[in-house]
């Protein structure tokens, strides 16, 4: 390397000189490498770099990356546990509205049965109420006698007693046939049944012969075991 100096001496001219050796930095006088080294960019900020610290290049406009909750990739929400415990309470939910349908269907059908038994009963017990011949009347009234609670078996003994002698004394007879019946209310244990009978009767006191009569009876049934039993009878 060859510096321009200026010639030392005379004249006016330049010369070509050999470059001084750089003795570089003196000691104690130079920046210490462990300090950050500052470069002057004109007109700009200054960027400040330490020495011996590799450079990473962060781009802030992406988030960093986080690990993907259990689930389909790339979405957030339920997981896998989340989903078996809704899908448990909706089948619990089912079987409780499926039980008590059932239930409901029972009941219904319980109640229907109840009913058409009750009805059959009462069908039944009015035909013998109405239903007597002065010559077998301890057969005809013990028929309803063994049809009816304790209660209405003890007021009927009681009528039936004092009607015999009349009807012994008269030669009376009477046939009922039931023409329609409906229950008016019932549960399991109670059922109260409209019955409407035509009733025949005949006597050796009216000469004209067999009279008919349409009689209404509304006949209260208790259900004691295994059957339907007479509780009261009113006649309307």
């Amino acid at each position: 390397m060859w510096d321009l100096a200026d010639e030392t001496g005379g004249g006016t001219g330049l010369r070509l000189a050999p470059a001084r050796p750089d003795p570089g930095p003196v000691p104690g006088t130079g920046p210490d490498p462990a300090e950050p080294i500052t470069d002057t960019v004109e007109d700009g900020p200054l960027d400040l770099v330490t020495v011996g610290e590799p450079d990473v290049t962060v781009d802030a406009s992406e988030p960093s990356a986080e690990p993907e909750p259990d689930g389909e990739p790339g979405r957030t929400g339920r997981g896998p546990g989340i989903r078996l415990v809704a899908a448990v309470v909706a089948a619990a939910v089912l079987l409780g509205a499926l039980g008590t349908a059932v239930w409901k269907v029972r009941q219904l059908q319980g109640d229907q049965s109840a009913q058409s038994s009750a009805l059959a009963t009462a069908r039944t017990d009015a035909a013998e109420l109405a239903t007597y011949d002065y010559r077998h009347l301890d057969h005809d009234f013990g028929l309803v006698e063994a049809a009816s609670t304790p209660t209405f078996r003890a007021d009927f003994l009681q009528s039936s007693q004092a009607l015999s002698k009349v009807l012994v004394q008269y030669q009376g007879k009477a046939q009922g046939t039931v023409v329609a019946a409906g229950v008016t209310s019932s549960s399991p244990r109670r059922a109260i049944v409209l019955v409407f009978v035509d009733q025949t009767v005949s006597n050796t006191q009216d000469t004209s012969g067999p009279v008919s009569e349409a009689t209404r009876m509304q006949i209260s049934l208790v259900h004691t075991g295994s059957r339907w039993l007479i509780d009261h009878v009113s006649l309307l």
